[in-house]
């Protein structure tokens, strides 16, 4: 009995030996884990969430430039700023724009690369050579592509018919074209409508949604969607190359088998292709809808006056906030903030949007 009770502590014993050199070993495999990504959640913490923090205290003072790192306690006004540029007419506007920008460079960019990927996935000869040149503006500054842009586009003047595409315009016999001082929709100038507004009252509440409707109904202005073709070609090659990863990683047994069945062109991609590049047609919507929505380069280069001109008919989220932070000194740093939290939330809106979107669809 005293041998078998001395058994029986002895093995308890060794399993309470055995559960806290678990409990250790456990303990230091985290420990290790913490330490190692310690480094991100630092840089993360310090240059991510923490000026979100920041934006956010800021954008509840009503303060164009202060001292310090706070401004004076009697300058707290609380929501004051949210409420007055949902008021702000011209904030409407450049959302409005915001929306065109992120539709056509995403929509078209992610259509034009794809159609591109098709292209180049063919087994012909220098195939390497046209990936890189597609590839090529990708890599190339967009100060640089914005100053040529602006060339290319240039409006007519006295001293001429105005940049190459207005001089190639003339050439064949048609009229130039004011592409980056145009201020109307494509959509409006394409079947000439004319906006709504009530002349008697144009300040009445209805006027102006009327007439804001109307405004953004009529599309991106000619100056925006020839910016918008400027981030569409900037962008371009490296969805392309990321296509063209989806589209190589479609086993080739797939179309082998469907081509036995008579299956061709438009049925395998509809089918095969499409299905099973999901994944990276949903990656590159969620990158390309939060690069379109951070624009800034692409517009402050090529808009005719660097303000988002003409008319504000360029004049896009990011572009808004930094004319309100170190342009107009009466809006400044809070207001700036407060534009800076609501695109913040618009993009979180979205990403949570597109991904419940594509939980459904996307084959992972």
């Amino acid at each position: 009995m005293t041998t078998g009770t001395a058994g029986l502590q002895s093995e308890e014993h060794t399993l309470a030996q055995l559960a806290r050199s678990q409990r250790r070993r456990r303990f230091r495999l985290n420990l290790e884990g913490y330490v190692l990504i310690l480094p991100a959640v630092l840089v993360l913490g310090i240059f991510h969430f923490l000026p979100i923090i920041y934006a956010f205290v800021l954008s509840l003072y009503r303060a164009p430039i202060f001292k310090g790192l706070l401004p004076a306690p009697e300058r707290f006004t609380g929501f004051n700023n949210y409420g007055r540029i949902l008021n702000d007419d011209i904030f409407w506007k450049v959302l409005g724009n915001t929306i065109w920008y992120a539709l056509g460079s995403v929509v078209l960019g992610l259509a034009t690369a794809l159609g591109l990927a098709l292209l180049l996935n063919r087994p012909i000869r220098g195939i390497g050579i046209y990936r890189t040149i597609f590839f090529l503006p990708y890599v190339t500054s967009l100060l640089v592509a914005g100053m040529i842009w602006r060339w290319l586009f240039r409006s007519p003047n006295q001293n001429g018919p105005g940049g190459l595409v207005n001089s190639l315009i003339v050439g064949v016999g048609g009229k130039p074209v004011d592409f980056l001082g145009e201020s109307r929709g494509i959509f409006q100038l394409a079947f000439n409508i004319q906006p709504v507004i009530n002349s008697a009252n144009p300040d009445d509440l209805g006027s102006k949604l009327i007439g804001g409707l109307t405004s953004f109904l009529g599309g991106p202005s000619l100056a925006l969607f020839t910016i918008i073709l400027l981030a569409i070609w900037s962008v371009v090659g490296f969805n392309t190359v990321v296509f063209i990863a989806g589209l190589q990683n479609v086993p080739k047994e797939l179309y082998d088998a469907a081509r036995v069945d008579g299956a061709q062109g438009w049925t395998l991609f509809k089918n095969i292709t499409w299905p099973l590049i999901s994944p990276t047609t949903f990656f590159l919507a969620i990158v390309s809808t939060i690069g379109a929505f951070q624009a800034f380069t692409t517009v402050f280069t090529t808009s005719i006056d660097r303000l988002g001109g003409p008319d504000n008919s360029t004049n896009v989220m990011t572009l808004f906030f930094y004319t309100a932070a170190f342009r107009y000194t009466q809006l400044g740093l809070s207001y700036a903030s407060t534009t800076a939290i609501i695109l913040f939330f618009i993009l979180v809106v979205l990403s949570i949007f597109q991904t419940r979107l594509a939980a459904s669809r996307v084959n992972y």
